[in-house]
């Protein structure tokens, strides 16, 4: 006991001067002193308000818990360690936050006795963090309100826009007044230039977007999504005059879960580039279960086909073939982005091409079905115009 009370007398005459705070408990934490700084720092103000009071009498029963369990770890360890602290002022009964650094209290035998602690008052940087994440977190969601706002604009825009473009090379044919089929030509060549322009806007939101954690899973009807963005495309397809071919097997689920707005985007990638690269034949989709839990999806097409020394590349960003028939506008990142929401959709997108026979592009997809998921008919189409 002596040397213990030696210890104690030590630590009131080091302490004063320091100016964290500083304390010491015994075994049972009961709080044996401290300087002025802690008393401060927990409200206490005088030593009479702290000294020879437990952790439960000073605190709420979770704190005093948390506390108790940083000191006994200390003691049992023999070792320096510290944690984040959440210490109620006692007089005005504000949260604060404190790192508290802790070490075994010894006496002349080297027993340990207690523990003497410093702790950094961490309050404001606390709260600034948590102004910080909020913040961030505002941002974000208002940068995603944004961005889905205008893919979604973008989607709606698309199809009235590739009418115009449609309509417009029929009158360019079909008038005889030059200054007529020069105006035709003119909207053409504007409704391109806008169209490429908002593929590019698409592109751009999905790569200043792409999150591994932005899955967003819901059920939804595969023929009608299909349907959807078969409605996307059926202007171009017409424009060109090609045949358009979608084969549902019988035995694919009638609904299925999965991130439906990035499926969305793959397909209408691959569709897209389809009838890019086709000038004759037809492009399609086919649609089959390999088991219960995957789909494979295949976009396929009778255009000029992929080098076998290019098929490697093209998922690259920024990768761009140039057409043997005409130059193709783009980004070069489409492919890029479908492969990387094909891999956190938990596929790859594979590819089979030959040159000037045509192009196949292939993906399996894990889904979920649901319990009323009733199997659909066979379903096909084959549309020719």
């Amino acid at each position: 006991m002596q040397n213990k009370a030696k210890m104690i007398e030590l630590l009131k005459i080091v302490t004063p001067i320091l100016p964290a705070p500083i304390y010491w408990e015994d075994v049972n934490s009961l709080l044996l002193g401290g300087n002025e700084a802690v008393f401060s720092a927990t409200g206490a103000m005088l030593a009479e308000a702290y000294v020879g009071k437990t952790l439960f009498e000073l605190y709420p029963a979770d704190m005093a818990a948390h506390i108790k369990q940083h000191n006994e770890q200390v003691m049992r360890t023999g070792k320096t360690l510290s944690q984040e602290e959440a210490i109620r002022d006692i007089s005005t009964g504000e949260l604060k936050y404190f790192t508290a650094i802790k070490a075994p209290l010894r006496d002349d035998e080297g027993t340990i006795i207690g523990i003497v602690g410093a702790s950094i008052d961490i309050t404001e940087q606390k709260k600034l963090l948590n102004d910080l994440k909020l913040a961030k977190e505002v941002a974000e969601y208002a940068n995603q309100a944004k961005s889905q706002f205008i893919a979604n604009m973008s989607h709606d825009i698309r199809t009235p826009l590739t009418g115009v473009i449609v309509i417009s090379e029929v009158m360019e044919k079909n008038l005889i007044n030059s200054k007529e089929k020069e105006c035709a030509l003119l909207i053409n060549d504007s409704g391109k230039q806008l169209l490429n322009l908002l593929d590019g806007i698409l592109d751009g939101i999905s790569v200043n977007n792409f999150n591994d954690d932005a899955l967003k899973f819901e059920s939804f009807h595969l023929q009608a999504f299909i349907q959807d963005i078969v409605q996307l495309e059926l202007p171009a397809i017409k424009a060109k005059n090609l045949d358009l071919k979608i084969i549902i097997s019988d035995k694919s689920p009638k609904l299925i879960t999965t991130d439906k707005t990035k499926l969305h985007r793959i397909l209408l990638n691959l569709l897209g580039n389809a009838i890019k690269f086709t000038q004759k034949g037809h492009v399609g989709i086919e649609i089959k279960p390999l088991d219960q839990t995957r789909l494979r999806f295949s976009i396929i097409d009778t255009g000029t086909g992929i080098p076998d020394d290019l098929q490697s590349k093209i998922f690259d960003r920024f990768f761009k073939i140039s057409s043997t028939v005409n130059t193709q506008k783009g980004h070069g990142i489409g492919l890029n982005l479908a492969q990387s929401y094909a891999n956190l959709l938990g596929g790859e997108i594979k590819l089979s091409s030959k040159i000037n026979q045509g192009s196949q592009f292939y993906f399996d997809l894990p889904f979920k079905t649901e319990a009323r998921n009733e199997i659909q008919a066979q379903y096909r189409t084959d549309i020719g115009v």
